[in-house]
């Protein structure tokens, strides 16, 4: 059987083509064209369409306008069936596809289908078809999603094919696959995305609530023999695709009148500078006046770390070189440290840094190591003594705290201690926030419920809240549909002086919990596969103390650029485009991804412009934007950050990485902790890698910045990271004006303390 699912995006308010069963209700509008060549259709003029068969009707022709492509298909016992009277099914030819020939795909859609896995071993087969083209002699060119079994063990293995003249000896193009542990009889649900132009298909397999797969097939390569193959399939139809006696059931299809256009292989991308490099930016002159190891630190890949420096107290929450989480503690007037070892040891993925923070009587909270896992929490009883760190967990429910992710400490207005994580995983998850009692020493939920909510169809991920020169703190957030990257759409805002009570940018209540549809919300409605990335958005303010957003997002060519937002008139934003890039940061799939673009917080310069960091593979720059027309107005060399070779990796291990984590100051200067390690490797392990590195403390004297007086901005922000949204412009704490926040990568989570590093992988 199956349950064929196909959905599309469309903008909102819009006229829809539904059908019900085997009945189908136009309203108002037709088809697009279907030819590639001829004009599409704006996105303002695109119409979503919806089509869906269940097969219940008696035995005989599918019927319901379904056209085979010369293999026979029946209705058998209220399914959709293959009958063996076609061509012969050789390992050259391919079994044509059912299709509905009037429904033609745009670049976006999504087919989902509930097959079942095949009896028969070998060259037996159950799957979807997309991008399915008729060819003059009737045979066709499609795009298949098959699962089957293997011939050899009986084990489960899936493959995209491109299948050229169906029912020929054209033989077909491997262009992924993979075994899974499915068996014989299991319903299996494929999905096959869309993704725009990128020349991607995004691909997913489960078995009931479990997931296999989360992927993304590149189009434009060959699987086998790795080479270039020629320009992907695109537009077309959708269809069913078996071997004879594998059954199809309850199709659903949903896309839009948009006209597809041919994908492209993406240039690589080049950021352009602006022509005008004539500024010169407030520098410091930072040089190193201490240093304290505190132990030897894994280095087999990338994930973040805490330092605290309160008072003459200090900590260090880290990962030894077992792996083990464990917490260090000093005095300032000395160098020796005591250790804690905690009941946690870390594995492969990137997103699993560990955090902490003190309450308001001293107490220290740590947790940490945590990826769509149970709540990891150990809380001191006597300040000072980290002996005393105990397992606490659960907060206050077990339910809510079953699938953990990027747990961020931050203050209450009135400065207790909070703390927010998400609940559930990329694509389908929920935010809650907890405030700590220091008399009764309990958590208890801020909020009665989540204060976002997929409903089961995607997830927040939320930055902030960070509390501005304003006295709002300020959230925004993006929307994911699965854990793809690529699937981030409909940039948002809100804020609130309590963090109870929530409104729009222009003064609306909100009621919570905020959900995709929430009104008064969006800053900038960008779809999915069109460049916003979770993390890749970053709150500042002027010298005014008004908010500004910027964020990446593709162009009209599909270009990578950087966007700024202020608020304009009522709910809108005013957007413009500051930069004029050449190609594009394809980015996509699940884990931490590799380095791209980053960007850092707007932060205002003593004339009044603003300053706005990035990072384009192998460059920090600068950009100068005027304050009142939102204009590029300069690009210069970012300032360094730290003293001269202080992110020089000392070590000489290939590829080896300085990572660095800002934890407050004391008389002497800014303390920061150091270390080296590999980057993150998509959250899987290494055959190789380094013996643990160096963790060192150093402290950062500069005496040519005056507190308060403005300095250098952010540097580029860690995108996928997730942050502890200090108070910025506070002097002493991580983002005072004059301290930078850190360069980052996307993706990969490093210690949530910085601004500028804040985000969220999935």
């Amino acid at each position: 059987m199956s349950n064929l699912r196909m959905r599309g995006h469309a903008p909102p308010n819009v006229n829809t083509l539904i059908a019900v069963g085997a009945t189908i209700v136009l309203s108002l509008t037709t088809l697009g064209p279907s030819s590639p060549a001829q004009s599409a259709p704006g996105p303002q003029d695109a119409v979503a369409i919806e089509f869906s068969d269940d097969f219940e009707r008696p035995d005989g022709p599918v019927g319901n306008d379904w056209e085979d492509g010369g293999q026979p298909w029946e209705i058998i016992n209220g399914e959709a069936t293959p009958v063996d009277e076609g061509p012969p099914f050789l390992p050259a030819r391919e079994a044509p596809v059912l299709t509905q020939p009037d429904i033609v795909l745009s670049n976006i859609f999504s087919v989902s289908a509930d097959v079942l896995v095949p009896e028969q071993e070998g060259r037996s087969w159950n799957g979807i078809a997309v991008n399915v083209a008729t060819l003059e002699d009737g045979t066709q060119d499609a795009y298949i999603f098959r699962i089957g079994r293997s011939a050899a063990d009986g084990a489960g293995y899936w493959q995209l094919i491109r299948m050229e003249a169906s029912a020929s000896e054209q033989p077909v193009q491997l262009l992924d696959a993979g075994r899974l542990p499915f068996e014989q009889g299991d319903v299996v649900s494929l999905t096959v995305t869309g993704t725009g132009t990128t020349g991607h298909l995004g691909l997913a397999i489960s078995v009931g609530d479990r997931t296999m797969l989360q992927h993304r097939s590149d189009l434009f390569t060959d699987n086998e023999s790795t080479e270039e193959v020629e320009t992907p399939l695109y537009g077309g139809g959708f269809g069913l695709y078996a071997s004879p006696e594998s059954t199809q059931d309850n199709v659903v299809v949903e896309t839009t009148t948009e006209t597809a256009v041919a994908p492209a292989v993406p240039e690589p991308l080049e950021c352009t500078p602006f022509p005008n490099d004539d500024y010169e930016l407030p520098g410091t002159a930072e040089q190193v006046v201490d240093s304290i190891r505190v132990d030897d630190t894994w280095a087999g890949h990338q994930v973040g770390q805490s330092l605290i420096t309160d008072g003459d107290d200090q900590y260090v929450a880290y990962y030894d070189g077992d792996r083990h989480m464990t917490v260090a503690h000093r005095t300032l007037d000395t160098d020796e440290w005591t250790y804690h070892q905690l009941d946690s040891t870390l594995g492969w993925d990137s997103h699993n840094f560990v955090t902490m923070a003190l309450d308001q009587s001293g107490q220290l909270h740590v947790t940490g190591n945590m990826h769509g896992v149970p709540m990891n929490y150990w809380r001191t009883s006597t300040p000072g003594d980290i002996s005393t760190l105990e397992r606490k967990a659960p907060l206050v429910d077990t339910d809510l705290e079953q699938a953990v992710t990027y747990p961020a400490f931050f203050a209450s207005p009135e400065g207790e201690l909070m703390l927010t994580f998400r609940d559930g995983g990329s694509g389908d998850g929920a935010n809650y926030y907890f405030i700590y009692d220091d008399d009764d020493e309990t958590w208890s939920l801020l909020l009665d419920e989540p204060l976002f909510d997929g409903e089961g169809e995607r997830n927040a991920y939320a930055r902030g809240p960070s509390l501005g020169p304003d006295g709002y703190y300020h959230v925004s957030w993006v929307w994911r549909d699965t854990p793809d990257a690529a699937t981030n759409s409909r940039l948002s805002f809100m804020r609130s002086t309590d963090l109870v009570n929530w409104e729009t940018v222009d003064g609306e209540p909100i009621s919570l919990p905020v959900t995709y549809d929430q009104p008064g919300v969006i800053v900038d409605d960008v779809p999915i596969y069109e460049g916003l990335l979770n993390g890749l958005h970053q709150v500042g303010f002027d010298a005014k103390g008004d908010v500004f957003k910027v964020y990446h997002k593709y162009d009209d060519d599909g270009d990578s650029q950087i966007f700024i937002a202020r608020p304009g008139d009522g709910e809108q934003w005013d957007i413009t485009q500051i930069t004029d890039w050449a190609g594009r940061w394809n980015f996509g799939g699940g884990g931490s991804l590799p380095p791209g673009v980053g960007i850092g917080s707007p932060s205002a310069l003593p004339d009044g412009r603003l300053a706005i960091n990035f990072e384009c593979p192998g460059d920090s720059r600068t950009l100068i934007v005027d304050n009142d027309t939102l204009e590029a107005y300069a690009e210069v060399d970012t300032p360094p950050a730290y003293p001269a070779g202080f992110l020089e990796p000392n070590s000489d291990y290939p590829g080896i990485i300085t990572l660095v984590s800002v934890g407050g100051s004391s008389a002497e200067g800014r303390h920061v902790l150091r270390w080296e390690t590999m980057p993150s490797n998509l959250d899987r392990p290494r055959e190789e890698y380094p013996e643990p590195q160096p963790l060192e403390v150093y402290v950062l004297a500069d005496e040519s910045v005056v507190p308060g007086e403005p300095g250098r901005p952010g540097e580029p922000g860690r995108p996928d990271v997730p942050g502890r949204p200090d108070v910025p412009g506070e002097p002493g704490e991580p983002g005072e004006p004059g301290r930078p926040g850190e360069p980052g990568r996307p993706d990969v989570p490093g210690r949530p303390d910085v601004p500028g590093r804040p985000g969220e992988s999935g």
